[in-house]
């Protein structure tokens, strides 16, 4: 899978060129079912008309461009979406620089300089409610005319619903922040998972017991915390394995640093350096702080009896 940033590079097409495209633009925050069934679309079409499958987002997102402030968290680290999106099939993915320019590009600039010069567009699949150019006034109506113009075709892809209520990013955020991870894996169509490499850390959960891999989590908020009951993907052979995990700043310890812990059940190799996934199964209980070192480890042997509960109905099922 090809990954660039920019279209233009030596006032040349960096993608696109000779070969037509089946493109899909948005924001993709999370790949949910509703991301999905936009990607599936521009799959189907690339393969039927021998197009090049082309996924197009943003970097930053537009909402952290115009508010940097903003506590809206990410769902997904850029690397992650890179992963899932390999793993679905594109052939190439721009996370385009969203900064003072393209936010003030025209919709119908948007049109002629993105869509038709750079990327040679055939197939244009976008969600129902997509909004382009400044200040949001490409709409799908702009783009049906268009469609006619520049002779592409443009597919208006409905929403996709989940208990009679559409499937967003924002509704995937709440559940996450609210620990609703069966509802989070419904909107996903997977379990929500987190990764990294693993790191050394103060050897404490060793000392108490409780071995971890240590994956620091500084470049981006999350949107989940607490403690979970987790299945771990291992580096080269995708072997899953059941353990707990907790997402915090360890305030029992006087830890600053967000920090995702994970104890793997049975198991004592050694993963410094390897990167893992971390799929999260049930939110448990919330970050706490305790009062001793020993009540710390009490409540960790019962978080353990109950992720290996909730892990093995999960097998059982």
């Amino acid at each position: 899978m090809r990954v660039f940033r920019d279209l233009v590079q030596q006032n040349k097409p960096m993608v696109g060129g000779v070969a037509a495209a089946a493109v899909t633009i948005g924001n993709f925050d999370g790949l949910h079912r509703g991301h999905k069934a936009l990607i599936e679309q521009t799959l189907a079409l690339a393969k039927a008309q021998e197009l090049v499958s082309t996924l197009i987002s943003f970097e930053p997102l537009p909402r952290q461009f115009f508010d940097p402030s903003s506590l809206s968290f990410r769902l997904q680290s850029t690397t992650g979406k890179l992963r899932q999106l390999r793993e679905w099939g594109l052939q190439q993915v721009g996370l385009l620089r969203f900064n003072q320019a393209l936010a003030s590009l025209s919709a119908e600039d948007f049109i002629q300089q993105i869509l038709i010069r750079q990327l040679n567009t055939r197939q244009l699949i976008v969600g129902e409610d997509f909004r382009f150019g400044k200040d949001r006034r490409g709409d799908i109506d702009m783009l049906a005319s268009a469609s006619k113009t520049h002779g592409f075709e443009t597919h208006f892809i409905p929403a996709v619903c989940l208990h009679g209520e559409r499937i967003s990013s924002t509704r995937l955020r709440n559940a996450l922040s609210s620990g609703e991870m069966k509802l989070a894996a419904e909107l996903l169509g997977r379990s929500y998972s987190l990764g990294g490499r693993v790191v050394k850390g103060q050897q404490l959960g060793r000392k108490l017991g409780y071995p971890t891999a240590n994956i620091p989590m500084q470049h981006r908020p999350c949107p989940v915390a607490g403690v979970f009951a987790v299945e771990v993907v291992l580096p080269g052979n995708n072997k899953v394995l059941p353990g707990v995990a907790s997402i915090g700043k360890r305030p029992t310890v006087g830890g600053k640093q967000l920090l995702l812990e994970v104890h793997l059940f049975d198991f004592n190799a050694d993963l410094y350096g390897q990167r893992i996934k971390v799929k999260l199964i049930e939110h448990l209980r919330a970050e706490a702080h305790f009062s001793s070192l020993d009540e710390l480890t009490e409540k960790m042997q019962q978080d353990e009896q109950l992720a290996r509960a909730v892990l093995t109905r999960r097998m059982e099922h």
